[in-house]
């Protein structure tokens, strides 16, 4: 209750005078003198500090709203200015730029907003009320009487009917997100309306005072263990209807690029501090409408790679509200993908593998250009079995080998992978030349890599082969989301194998080079899996950590080029982020994708086969190829010279 010489004050004086007052700009001007002279004999009375006289506010405008009703003009000037509302923030919170130590965190966003929508199919007005409260961000006397709703998109919709506020510039009708479809959202609005019709049209202080206890109690009884409370609260209504929606609205339909105090003034329609310019000055405007309460657990964001805001657009086609929209197109604008192609490793003898090199270092680009350089120059060769002369072979590129390929025996097979190859420097080269090339010398060519491809096709296998007959020795944590295959040392050979050592020629190692390479040839690989046409969308795969360490153990490689946070805890743009992004939003592919491949076959095993089976057919192609060649050991007219000298 007011003290009684303030109740007397408001009754014979505050009010009559302000009934006297015009809406023009002279009886503005009128009522803001009023203030001051109110505000100075307040100071008479001896309540000279902002903290002193914030009773009195109070008490004052709730008077003046019972009196003149909740949204007569006058109150926009009867009060403490801007300026001093802030004041009095920072003296209540604190310095606002120190870290406020008791923020909450939100462990399960996705829980929240499932519950939340549950209770719109209950029969019960203030559990249908509470929902609303939660997925739309509104207070009590909105939801159950001012509120209207006109769907914009399927996430979002018009909202008009808010409780007027003093010194906002914008009307009060705006887009906001929708935690569910806007769709779901109107027909409960709907429901409600019909289930407590009387409370439609009556002042929201009335409102507040008769329903609003019935939906704090729904909100306690079934966010309770979700939603951890504030500090010196009793309930959480308040907190669900504005902290939490706005928390889970940014991490779900920010734009990265928006700032978060942005957004949740926008989204609420709290233009008063869209309108503040001073940056001090809107922070602690934030404060005040409890902005920073909440934030999303770091182990939820760990989940989606680091990434705070706008995990949901461009999944299925959301978008940010209208107001939002140009800013998050400007940054997302794609990429043209480069055609990548699939890479694949073969087994050959080291020694070979050493020719290969003086070979391919004639040619320019990496390594993967300098073979298909090679094999179309081979290709292009116009062979003429019956030549009676030889004539030079003319490299139809610039980049064509100088060095003869000579025949030598194999001595100690080893297993080189594609990284390990990029990462071997070429073998030194003496530049030897092509001699003007004989018949011989032809059958000699084309024997060679006959061979040569004969004995990749007999030994060929996918870069991410795993030793056969290889199983799990223990189920996938469920910590582990599904998302990670197990690694090498997660598997142990069946009951009664035994493995037999082979002697090997020391692999070549590129170290660090190598993680990458590899990390780089299995992003390739899941993306063109995904790529292929008809591929089912519960048979794609989502690229992130877990799934990648099945093929590199390197997590600080991996993070590199996906993107995430590094052991310093601090996020890392990625090299390929934007590609991965940009293929989940073309294939609608979510981060958390490979929960449905838990207990399933390995990511390793299915790019394993998904390889071998494209290795095949092109192997198959290149056989034809030869085969259709002519047969360099039939035996030669007699005309043609039977002395050709290599």
């Amino acid at each position: 209750m007011p003290r009684k010489w303030l109740e007397a004050a408001i009754k014979n004086n505050y009010i009559p005078a302000i009934q006297e007052l015009d809406d023009t700009p002279a009886g503005h001007q009128a009522a803001t003198e009023l203030n001051q002279r109110i505000r100075q004999q307040w100071h008479d009375r001896g309540s000279t500090a902002l903290t002193q006289q914030q009773s009195l506010v109070d008490d004052t405008r709730k008077a003046l709203k019972a009196a003149l009703g909740e949204d007569h003009w006058a109150l926009n000037y009867i009060g403490f200015s801007r300026d001093e509302s802030i004041e009095l923030n920072n003296i209540k919170q604190g310095r606002v730029s120190e870290r406020n130590e008791s923020v909450q965190q939100i462990e399960k966003p996705d829980e929240i907003v499932a519950k939340a929508v549950r209770l719109l199919d209950s029969p019960e007005w203030a559990d249908m009320a509470a929902g609303l409260a939660v997925l739309t961000g509104r207070r009590a006397a909105e939801v159950l009487s001012t509120a209207q709703f006109e769907k914009k998109s399927h996430w979002s919709v018009i909202f008009t009917g808010a409780l007027k506020r003093r010194g906002e510039s914008v009307i009060l009708s705006f887009e906001i997100p929708t935690l569910t479809n806007a769709d779901r959202v109107i027909a409960t609005l709907a429901k409600l309306r019909a289930a407590l019709p009387e409370a439609i049209g009556l002042p929201p202080t009335e409102i507040n005072q008769r329903y609003e206890p019935a939906m704090a109690r729904a909100c306690d009884r079934e966010f309770a263990d979700l939603v951890p409370a504030r500090e010196g609260k009793d309930n959480l209504y308040t907190h669900l209807f504005r902290a939490v929606y706005a928390t889970i609205a940014t991490f779900w339909y920010c734009p990265p690029s928006v700032h978060e105090t942005e957004f949740k003034a926008a989204i609420q329609g709290h233009y008063f501090i869209l309108d503040e310019q001073n940056p001090d000055k809107r922070r602690s405007l934030a404060a005040d409408r409890h902005y920073s309460d909440y934030e999303i657990a770091d182990a939820e964001i760990a989940h989606y790679n680091g990434k705070r805001k706008g995990i949901k657009l461009g999944v299925s086609g959301i978008e940010p509200i209208e107001t939002f929209k140009s800013a998050w197109e400007k940054n997302m604008k794609p990429k043209a993908p480069k055609a990548r192609k699939i890479r694949s490793s073969y087994r050959i003898w080291q020694d070979d593998k050493e020719r290969i090199d003086r070979i391919l270092e004639q040619f320019e680009g990496i390594q993967q250009d300098k073979f298909c350089a090679f094999l179309d120059w081979f290709e292009g060769q116009e062979i003429q079995p019956n030549q009676a002369e030889a004539t030079p072979i003319e490299p139809t590129s610039t980049n064509a080998p100088t060095a003869d390929i000579p025949m030598q025996p194999q001595t100690a097979s080893t297993q080189l992978d594609q990284p390990e190859l990029d990462a071997v420097a070429p073998s030194s080269n003496d530049s030897a030349v092509i001699a003007p090339a004989t018949g011989d010398k032809i059958d000699r060519l084309i024997d060679t890599m006959n061979r040569f491809v004969e004995m990749q096709m007999s030994l060929a296998t996918a870069q991410f082969a795993q030793p056969a007959k290889l199983t799990r020795s223990k189920p996938v944590s469920a910590s582990l989301n599904g998302s990670i295959a197990p690694s090498t040392d997660e598997k142990s050979l069946e009951a009664g194998q035994t493995a037999e050592p082979k002697k090997r020629t020391p692999r070549s190692s590129g170290g660090a080079a190598e993680s990458v390479d590899r990390i780089n040839q299995a992003i390739s690989a899941v993306i063109a899996y995904n790529d292929v046409p008809d591929r089912k969308h519960d048979d794609k795969w989502a690229i992130g950590i877990n799934t990648l360490k099945a093929f590199a153990g390197s997590q600080e490689a991996i993070v590199e080029i996906i993107g995430g946070k590094n052991r310093k805890r601090e996020v890392v743009k990625g090299t390929r982020q934007d590609e991965i992004e940009a293929h989940y939003q073309k294939r609608g592919i979510k981060p958390d994708h490979n929960y449905r491949h838990r207990g399933k076959e390995s990511i390793d095993q299915v790019i394993k086969n998904w390889l071998n089976q494209q290795d095949e057919i092109e192997f198959d192609n290149l056989k034809q190829w030869l085969n259709s060649q002519p047969d360099k050991t039939q035996t030669k007219p007699e005309n043609e010279s039977d002395n050709l000298q290599s």
